[in-house]
């Protein structure tokens, strides 16, 4: 062979070696900015689900406004309000023939489950008909609220009285 022939060949090989490693270095390059990209990838779609979880919550909190805001007039605000409750009853029973004394008013609750409420002990005297109707008005109050005993007793001279304990619910949650 000649010099020339071994010049070239020394040469292509060199050639070919620059080459090999810049292709090499080339498919590291591409592995690593691949995984660079897959972590971006999926931080991206971990921050697109973050996002439409945010859309959605904001969303549901506007449209359930309206319904909040009904279930919040079955409730007291607050313990202290009981006042807004004992006003209603107290002008209901007038307009239904008894005479209503309000004997106790006390908060209470539950600690296990969280629970709030007051406990109202009303005593109200009247004819038979109209004290079974302001029980069942009672009853039906539009608050959260259960009867929890009733004690009806026949009077001389035709009359009655009752005697109910109550308790009415108060909206209470904790952030």
């Amino acid at each position: 062979m000649s010099r020339i022939t071994i010049r070239n060949f020394i040469l292509s090989l060199i050639l070919l070696l620059v080459v090999f490693g810049i292709v090499g270095y080339l498919y590291l390059m591409i592995g690593t900015k691949e995984k660079q990209l897959a972590e971006q990838l999926v931080a991206i779609k971990t921050q697109n689900d973050r996002e439409q979880t945010s859309f959605r919550l904001e969303k549901i909190a506007k449209e359930s406004a309206i319904e909040r805001e009904e279930i919040k007039k079955y409730f007291l605000p607050q313990a202290g309000e009981s006042i807004t409750f004992l006003t209603q009853v107290e002008s209901l029973a007038p307009e239904n023939g008894v005479v209503l004394k309000t004997d106790s008013l006390e908060e209470g609750g539950n600690k296990e489950t969280n629970e709030k409420w007051v406990t109202a002990t009303f005593t109200f005297s009247g004819t038979r008909s109209s004290v079974e109707r302001f029980i069942t008005i009672l009853e039906n109050l539009p608050y959260l609220s259960q009867i929890n005993s009733v004690q009806l007793i026949g009077k001389d001279g035709g009359g009655w009285e009752a005697k109910v304990t109550m308790q009415v619910a108060v909206l209470h949650y904790e952030i």
